[in-house]
């Protein structure tokens, strides 16, 4: 098959306002997939490799607030939002929890030694705390814009922005001394990120992208001068980079969407992929040099993740179409 062909066959994306595709937005997914990666992975400039997570975060919220509901029952999107985010959390829990399962039968350890409490909220893999948080995250974000209308949505906008720079510095500071267990501390530190992705898809006004903007280098400065580096320079990465890709929107064609698309296995294979470098000789190499064979691994097994789901997603439809 032709690759126009495969990616001509992709769901729509997430970056959708209405009907029309964001490139920029789809472009930002997969750079934001490749930084997390990196953070964990790589070496140098760990902490621009984890402006990612705030800019996943701006990301989803901000296309779920702005997503076009017109036709559909909040039934029908908390539905779609759970089959996307919810059913691959538990299809790699179950991959993650065999694996734990394997490593402690070949190292002759306690299986019990494997899990924790706290993966009951995120999976026997920390970073699959994401999954869970943007589900509930996007659909109360959903609800309340929804909820609110287009005018009470300009008193939240502002609530929003003037709040964002306090309840930033909150964050920073409650993360900072890192008292909080698992997840509470990661989702502390998405919080404001979370806050930000309402404030950008719920802007209209001409002015507003400036607003924003500075409500980002605001709560960013603040938290810098509180010494609270490790936060603010992820947070102003990611929400600056989140904003360019809103005001200077690319047309999004096959081969655009099909980047976006990769963000996610990337992200959802990346610790395996460390895991088994880690008994290889790679090992040994420099840590840019495994972080580099990291996101190369990681990449390809999503190129294939997505032309496999494109294809048996054609072949069920090309059966239901004979069957019918």
């Amino acid at each position: 098959m032709h690759p126009d062909n495969v990616v001509s066959q992709l769901p729509v994306p997430l970056s959708v306002r209405g009907a029309q595709v964001n490139g920029s937005v789809e472009i930002l997914r997969l750079l934001a997939a490749w930084g997390i990666v990196w953070f964990h992975a790589g070496n140098t400039g760990r902490s621009i490799g984890y402006a990612g997570l705030p800019l996943f975060c701006v990301i989803m919220i901000a296309l779920a607030t702005n997503a076009n509901s017109k036709g559909k029952t909040l039934a029908t999107v908390v539905w779609r939002r759970a089959e996307r985010l919810l059913v691959p959390w538990v299809i790699w829990s179950l991959l993650y929890a065999i694996a734990k399962v394997a490593e402690a039968l070949v190292e002759h350890t306690a299986i019990s030694h494997e899990f924790s409490w706290w993966m009951l909220s995120t999976g026997p893999s920390l970073h699959l705390w994401f999954l869970p948080f943007a589900f509930f995250s996007t659909s109360a974000a959903y609800l309340l814009v929804q909820a609110l209308g287009r005018r009470s949505g300009r008193v939240l906008f502002w609530a929003l922005v003037l709040t964002l720079p306090s309840l930033g510095y909150l964050s920073a500071s409650i993360v900072s001394q890192g008292d909080l267990s698992i997840p509470f501390l990661q989702w502390c530190f998405a919080f404001p990120s979370v806050m930000l992705g309402m404030i950008v898809g719920i802007r209209g006004k001409r002015f507003d992208n400036a607003i924003i903007v500075g409500a980002i280098l605001a709560t960013a400065l603040l938290a810098f001068m509180g010494g609270f580096l490790s936060w603010s320079i992820p947070f102003a990465i990611g929400g600056l980079a989140a904003m360019i890709g809103w005001v200077f929107p690319l047309p999004a064609g096959n081969s655009v969407r099909f980047l976006g698309e990769l963000a996610l296995p990337i992200y959802l294979i990346h610790p395996l992929i460390i895991s088994l470098v880690s008994l290889t000789p790679i090992d040994q190499l420099a840590g840019d040099v495994q972080g580099v064979v990291v996101v190369c691994f990681s990449t390809v097994y999503a190129i294939v993740h997505v032309c496999i789901g494109v294809l048996a997603g054609r072949a069920a439809f090309s059966t239901q179409a004979t069957a019918g």
